[in-house]
């Protein structure tokens, strides 16, 4: 009787806390997110941003652009291996 008490015990708490984490997750994932992908296009562009303008006619637009563009697509995929890495995480089944 004990040990039965003490398992459903600990499913309503891994219920409860799974369902926690999912609404952290949802309510401020999202805007993170967002803000990392805005800040790292934000950083891109001020270091590239001698190429960008290009004053001197040199032809270093497309270069600067470029740099900019494998920036944010380097944060995307940093992004989608770090939100993998939390989905197995997730449907990881702990039992003690």
């Amino acid at each position: 009787m004990n040990s039965l008490l003490l398992n459903a015990t600990s499913l309503l708490l891994q219920a409860s806390v799974k369902g926690k984490v999912n609404e952290v997750l949802s309510n401020y994932a999202v805007p993170v997110i967002a803000g990392i992908i805005v800040i790292s296009v934000a950083i891109a562009i001020f270091t590239n941003l001698d190429g960008i303008v290009d004053r001197d006619g040199t032809g270093t637009r497309k270069g600067a652009i470029m740099n900019v563009v494998w920036v944010v697509l380097y944060v995307i995929i940093g992004i989608a291996v770090l939100a993998g890495i939390v989905r197995l995480v997730g449907s990881m089944s702990l039992s003690i």
